[in-house]
């Protein structure tokens, strides 16, 4: 088993950065540091396909992304979407990732649940429809709990690959 180490972002972290002012080079610069890298910003935005391409060209070839899934998505924003509309906000979301996943360095989709989904039964059918319907794309799910405070009180993580979902308390 190889382990990837990366962070959130690659343009957040000046110590990476201190010797380069142009900021179009954050990515090169980073990569040349890290073989991986979370995607925050899709978490906020479906990001533009020739976005990710414009990524993808900037990286070397075992450079890998893990993309943290839309807040819709995910239900942070508390909208009560039908089957239907998840459907094609997933679909909006894999047209939008397409030029990551054929590059071949999509490592996998993160899937950030709010600290209100608890493992009941309907979440757990979300899961369950969530992977049908990513199909084959690796994806990986955490849900964290936190006290009044703010702190990660647990958190639980699951993942979903070729069909088979793993899961582990962290």
């Amino acid at each position: 088993m190889t382990i990837l180490i990366g962070l959130t972002g690659w343009g957040d972290h000046p110590r990476l950065h201190q010797n380069h002012s142009n900021t179009k080079d954050k990515l090169i610069t980073y990569s040349s540091h890290f073989p991986l890298v979370e995607v925050d910003s899709a978490f906020y935005a479906i990001q533009s396909p020739s976005q990710y391409e414009n990524w993808v060209t900037k990286t070397p070839d075992s450079f890998r992304f893990v993309i943290k899934a839309f807040q819709s998505i995910t239900g942070h924003d508390r909208k009560n979407l039908t089957n239907l509309e998840m459907k094609q906000l997933i679909q909006d979301f894999k047209e939008s990732i397409k030029p990551v996943v054929e590059a071949n360095k999509l490592n996998a989709l993160l899937f950030q649940f709010p600290p209100w989904f608890s493992l009941q039964s309907k979440n757990i059918n979300k899961l369950r429809k969530l992977r049908e319907w990513m199909g084959a794309i690796t994806c990986s799910s955490r849900v964290s709990k936190q006290d009044l405070v703010g702190r990660a009180t647990s958190r639980h993580h699951f993942v979903f690959k070729k069909g088979r979902m793993d899961s582990c308390y962290l």
